[in-house]
């Protein structure tokens, strides 16, 4: 899935789309993912298994009108990566240690082996 992540988002956030943490001194508005579980399924017409990736987005900015003016286009971008996407969380939150507000998104995909 990395390598459909980071082209479908990388416009939305200039290229500051990072795997599991953030950089050293990152510049705002950035996105981290992380994967949250996987697992393997059988496909519908016993063609095979599909994998099942759960991953989490966490958009990270200084202001919340931009960390929230954000969360709808990379939710559009990312199902736009397949027809099969199932939502598990999608809120809000404020980091008080970094002033950093999060807008959190849970997603799963589907994608045949």
């Amino acid at each position: 899935m990395d390598d459909l992540i980071f082209p479908t988002l990388q416009g939305l956030f200039n290229g500051r789309v990072y795997p599991a943490v953030l950089p050293d001194d990152p510049v705002y508005p950035a996105l981290v993912y992380q994967y949250v579980g996987n697992s393997e399924e059988d496909f519908v017409n016993g063609g095979g298994l599909i994998e099942r990736f759960r991953i989490q987005f966490k958009i990270y900015a200084k202001e919340y009108d931009q960390c929230y003016a954000l969360r709808l286009p990379t939710m559009l971008a990312l199902r736009e990566l397949n027809e099969f996407i199932e939502q598990f969380i999608d809120l809000n939150d404020y980091e008080p240690e970094t002033r950093l507000h999060v807008w959190v998104l849970d997603l799963a995909f589907r994608r045949p082996q």
